[in-house]
């Protein structure tokens, strides 16, 4: 579900988001700056989290507890980051072969270092908060809604915290 819906929701919310600031301050490297801390935070954690949510919801009998949280939140979260690895070095290969680029100074050995070497496993840490928040919110006794609401939403709010520093 990561590696499709989730993915495919944060690309097309990005860029929109990231060319509406472009457009609206006349900055294009002001919003692809605002884009990476602020806007791919709130929009691709919230897109994972919508992942979580649905299985939470719909398959509550098999989202027993915190384990189960921190799982599904990790493979939402690895096939996002996978799906999201592909296209970051696809464009950045791309770039390079628009301007003749070769060896290691190529945009392609850069963000292989840090998508692939540095940060593989960024997305589900982030994630894994948001499970953490399921998983207790699963935990909860029955008659504690408020519980069941504002955890998840703490788990949320904490990944996207990660997220942008």
């Amino acid at each position: 579900m990561g590696a499709f819906a989730a993915a495919l929701v944060a690309i097309l919310a990005n860029s929109f988001a990231v060319r509406w600031i472009a457009t609206a301050t006349a900055d294009p490297d002001s919003a692809d700056h605002l884009g990476a801390t602020v806007i791919a935070p709130v929009v691709e954690e919230s897109a994972k989290a919508a992942a979580i949510l649905l299985l939470f919801l719909f398959r509550r009998r098999n989202f027993g507890g915190l384990v189960d949280g921190v799982v599904i939140a990790g493979f939402t979260a690895t096939g996002f980051a996978f799906t999201e690895n592909i296209l970051y070095l696809g464009n950045a290969f791309g770039e390079d072969q628009e301007v003749g680029a070769t060896g290691i100074g190529m945009m392609t050995a850069g963000t292989f270092f840090v998508r692939v070497v540095m940060s593989p496993f960024a997305h589900p840490l982030f994630t894994v908060l948001t499970g953490i928040g399921f998983g207790l919110a699963a935990l909860a006794p029955r008659g504690k809604r408020l519980r069941k609401v504002l955890l998840p939403l703490a788990g949320l709010l904490l990944a996207m915290g990660m997220h942008a520093a």
